[in-house]
């Protein structure tokens, strides 16, 4: 986006330097006498001109590297808030159990019924889990 903007602006600046090279040449070749004085104010007037938007162009380069500097920092933070929230889902996969095909009879069951169930669940299917290793289910 800024390459384009840039680009263009160097673009428009090229076509007015050329511009002002013809319209110099022409004056030059016309002016004769008190013609000459307002000829060569003109062609001042333009010049000013060119001067100003030159000037305007490289304040427009200064202020588009800044953008875009500032568009890679923001742009490396987010990746790394992509990979930190990455890794913090991967992290609570590795020490999650997801019980399927277990209806849900309660929207709002608390905690320690959860863990009575699973109990129950692990028992019929001869798993021994000890206080421990659901002591922190129900602190949730």
């Amino acid at each position: 986006m800024s390459k384009d903007i840039l680009q263009k602006l160097r673009k428009e600046n090229d076509d007015l330097k050329s511009d002002i090279t013809d319209l110099k040449d022409e004056l030059s070749k016309m002016a004769t006498g008190s013609d000459n004085q307002a000829l060569q104010d003109s062609v001042q007037y333009l010049s000013d001109e060119y001067d100003e938007i030159k000037n305007g162009n490289s304040s427009v380069e200064q202020d588009l590297k800044r953008l875009e500097a500032k568009l890679n920092t923001i742009s490396s933070k987010v990746d790394r808030i992509d990979e930190t929230l990455e890794s913090i889902t991967q992290y609570s996969y590795q020490y999650n159990l997801k019980l399927v095909r277990v209806s849900q009879t309660n929207n709002y069951e608390k905690s320690e019924e959860t863990v009575s169930l699973c109990l129950k669940i692990f028992k019929e299917m001869g798993i021994y889990v000890s206080e421990e290793d659901y002591a922190y289910a129900l602190l949730l």
